[in-house]
C-alpha cells in the first residue's frame, strides 16, 4: 500500500473567477448544460433544483471545466470536502466553488476515491485545514496535496463492493 499525493494520481482544476464573469455571467439559459456550483452538492449528491445553465457551444469553448465521465466534483467552500462522482456520464460544466478532480493513474478507481473522501478520516483532515471564519475553505494547493492511501486494484474495487451494497 502506497501513501502519495492526489496531485499525483488526479489531474485537479476549479473555475477561475475571472472565467466566471467572463464567460458565464449572463450567458445564463433556461436550459442546456447545468453549471455545477458548491450548493449543488450535498450529502454526496447532486442537487439540480437551482442550478443555472449555458450553452453547449459555450460548454464546449471550455474542455478544461468541463465535467467529464467518472470526474469527481469536490467542495471546496460552501458543503466543504462533501464530493459527487459522473458516474452516468452526466453532460455538465464546473461552475463556482467546486473543484474538479479525473483520476489520471490507472492504479485508482474512481469510485473508491469518492468513497476515501467519505471516510470519517478524511472529512476530519478537510475540516482541520480548512480556513476562514465566515466561510471555511480549502485552497486549490492543500486539495492537491491530500494524502492518499492506495491499495492494490483488487483491494479498491473490494471496498467499492463493500461499500456501495
Amino acid at each position: 500500500m502506497e501513501q502519495l499525493k492526489l496531485n499525483d494520481l488526479c489531474y485537479i482544476t476549479k473555475l477561475a473567477g475571472f472565467e466566471y464573469t467572463k464567460y458565464f455571467s449572463g450567458n445564463f439559459q433556461e436550459s442546456g448544460i447545468p453549471l455545477i456550483q458548491g450548493k449543488n452538492i450535498k450529502n454526496y449528491s447532486l442537487d439540480l433544483s437551482d442550478v443555472h445553465y449555458i450553452s453547449e457551444d459555450l460548454s464546449d469553448s471550455l474542455p478544461r471545466s468541463r465535467v467529464d465521465n467518472n470526474s469527481l466534483l469536490f467542495c471546496y467552500v460552501c458543503n466543504i470536502a462533501d464530493c459527487w462522482i459522473n458516474t452516468k456520464n452526466l453532460k455538465l460544466h464546473l461552475g463556482s466553488n467546486v473543484a474538479k478532480i479525473n483520476v489520471i493513474d490507472k492504479r485508482l478507481d474512481p469510485r473508491y476515491l469518492f468513497y476515501w473522501f467519505q471516510s470519517p478520516v478524511h472529512k476530519n483532515y478537510i475540516i482541520q485545514i480548512a480556513k476562514g471564519s465566515a466561510q471555511k475553505n480549502i485552497n486549490m494547493e492543500e486539495i492537491r496535496n491530500i494524502d492518499i492511501v492506495l491499495p492494490s486494484m483488487s483491494t479498491q474495487q473490494h471496498i467499492i463492493n463493500i461499500v456501495r451494497n
